[in-house]
């Protein structure tokens, strides 16, 4: 799998929350009912400054196989507020930091910036590039929701890195019954018969709902690819993926596969802002004939 650009990626931001106070609990009496938990949006958090540390879900890309990263377990994320600087660590201790000085771009995509570094020369050459930005939906940036891809290229090889995070719903406030859909929109990359091609919002689609009562998730991705680049290919049906999967118990987290593919066709994500207003989950598919990657992000209707 030679996955190597993302659309519309962007970075992961720690949540800050505070938690409001329960009932008194005094003997006799009825304890009030609790209050729901107060969340900050993504650009509150990023306007308090100072620095930042969170987690991740995602998903992991190799040559050929994809590994999932349930929530908490995927790649860490360190802000220093001293230096403006990101460091990144991965399950595997694979670690990188990104300061200014690596900016490569700020603004051809809205609310997506872009660092490159590289290091050592020859055989010791580490090449490491980050893109991170706000998650959108229909060109609306998200309030909890952010995204990220993380590319290392060793002389050994590449290794790639999707992941979704921002303000994470809390465990308690995960719904624990009914049914919710989400509008999404997705974004990704793929490999088929030689050819490298884009996957984007304006001609792909995919939905995304959640059984809470039974702790599940079902999704569906509608796949087609734009030529990466020009001239070289035509835009290419790649057909409906479906999906399901379980939604961690004790997180915001959740873990599924699609019914088509290798066993490296699955998907891992989490759910954002309060009582699960947001998703965001990193994919991948793998049928022997396409190779494809990528990160859906939604709100629920």
């Amino acid at each position: 799998m030679n996955i190597r650009k993302l659309v519309e990626l962007g970075p992961l931001a720690l949540f800050s929350l505070a938690l409001a106070g329960c009932g008194d609990g005094s003997g006799g009496g009825i304890a009030s009912t609790p209050t729901p938990p107060s969340y900050q949006t993504l650009q509150q958090i990023v306007s308090q400054g100072g620095n930042r540390s969170f987690s991740t879900s995602g998903v992991q890309l190799g040559a050929t196989t994809a590994t999932s990263n349930p929530y908490g377990s995927g790649v860490t994320v360190a802000y220093t507020a001293s230096s403006d600087s990101y460091t990144l660590t991965a399950p595997d201790g694979t670690a990188a930091t990104f300061s200014p000085n690596n900016l490569y771009q700020a603004a051809t995509t809205p609310n997506t910036v872009q660092y490159i570094k590289s290091s050592g020369s020859g055989s010791g050459e580490v090449d490491d590039n980050l893109v991170i930005g706000t998650a959108t939906v229909k060109g609306v940036a998200l309030s909890y929701t952010m995204v990220g891809e993380w590319v290392h290229a060793t002389p050994n090889g590449i290794a790639i890195w999707l992941a979704t995070g921002g303000v994470p719903t809390l465990a308690s406030d995960v719904p624990k019954t009914g049914t919710a859909n989400y509008t999404v929109e997705v974004n990704g990359s793929a490999q088929a018969g030689g050819t490298s091609y884009s996957i984007q919002p304006t001609n792909s689609s995919g939905t995304f709902s959640a059984n809470f009562g039974a702790g599940t998730v079902a999704t569906s991705l509608t796949l087609v690819g734009t030529p990466s680049v020009a001239g070289f290919g035509t835009v290419t049906q790649f057909g409906t993926f479906n999906g399901t999967g379980t939604i961690t118990a004790g997180g915001p987290g959740f873990t599924g596969t699609f019914s088509t593919g290798s066993g490296s066709s699955l998907f891992t994500g989490n759910f954002n802002g309060p009582q699960a207003a947001e998703v965001g989950y990193s994919w991948a598919i793998n049928t022997g004939s396409l190779a494809a990657a990528g990160i859906t992000v939604g709100k629920k209707n």
